[in-house]
């Protein structure tokens, strides 16, 4: 009976994130995709609502949803698509976007780290916001490996793409940045996937460069964040 109630529960959370991602996707394209509804901005508090309504704690609604987690690396990886039918593109523009992508990801990872540390949090804390600007699954896999806290890291990864998709290309075009490339690039290192939809919501060129950026910043950080975090502790 209770491995039925479990399958039930699986089924049921996996419906109530699939619906409250469909209405996000309707609002978004209903506004002309306004980066305020972003489907994510939507979604989030329906599900939080429903848990609360439901009295369902995040661990047992992760553990129902961990499908969609691990859907998350065969998405990424299929960005790899986009990627080779744009190489002669990426490539002409490699060189000056591999600085912007090494600048941008060290500055995300001494900022996630310096912010922790100013607002007192320990080593585990530090550990688990260093990585905030890297896509799930990657982060939550360098929180494991340094020591982070990874319901934290999840939450701050969720925020900081949030915050970055919303306001990255308003952001570029403040500062005269018109380039799709080049706010691309800046969607991919400060928004992770949340950047590359919404690049590609707005141009393919927008959405690859993003992805492009939101790849090598993953491996910038895996490299650096082991050093940060010795650094602070």
């Amino acid at each position: 009976m209770s491995a039925l109630l479990g399958v039930d529960a699986t089924v049921a959370w996996l419906l109530v994130t699939a619906a409250a991602f469909w209405v996000g996707t309707w609002c978004y394209a209903r506004t002309r995709k306004n980066a305020v509804l972003n489907p994510m901005v939507v979604a989030g508090p329906i599900v939080i609502a429903a848990l609360v309504a439901t009295g369902t704690d995040y661990a047992a609604y992760a553990e129902s949803v961990a499908l969609l987690e691990w859907l998350t690396g065969p998405a990424i990886v299929a960005l790899a698509v986009p990627l080779y039918h744009s190489l002669e593109q990426i490539r002409q523009a490699l060189a000056p976007a591999l600085v912007v992508i090494l600048i941008g990801a060290a500055t995300a990872v001494v900022t996630g780290a310096g912010f922790a540390v100013l607002a007192g949090g320990g080593p585990e804390v530090v550990a688990a916001m260093a990585p905030k600007s890297v896509t799930t699954p990657v982060a939550l896999a360098i929180a494991e490996r340094v020591g982070g806290v990874e319901g934290v890291t999840a939450v701050f990864v969720l925020l900081t793409g949030v915050t970055g998709a919303l306001t990255s290309n308003a952001l570029c075009r403040l500062l005269g940045v018109h380039d799709h490339r080049a706010q691309g690039l800046v969607l991919g290192v400060t928004a992770h996937v949340l950047g590359v939809a919404r690049g590609f919501s707005i141009s393919h060129e927008m959405g690859t460069f993003a992805a492009v950026g939101m790849g090598l910043s993953a491996l910038v950080a895996a490299l650096l964040l082991p050093v940060v975090v010795a650094l602070v502790r």
